[in-house]
């Protein structure tokens, strides 16, 4: 499951731009692996909040 998580945190952050700017800021801090890891916790967040709580995902504005 890490996996598919990791690789749908690399689309995220084409897709969402909040998560990109999340993605940048870490980059300068971490090194590679460890700032998607960071985003991929950030997506699971969003992916737990959309199912507890029904609602569609929207994406999010900086």
């Amino acid at each position: 499951m890490r996996k598919v998580l990791i690789e749908s945190s690399w689309v995220a952050i084409r897709k969402d731009p909040a998560l990109l700017l999340d993605y940048k800021r870490y980059t300068r801090s971490y090194p590679g692996a460890k700032s998607i890891i960071k985003i991929s916790r950030k997506l699971l967040n969003r992916i737990r909040y959309v199912l507890m709580n029904e609602k569609e995902y929207q994406l999010q504005t900086t």
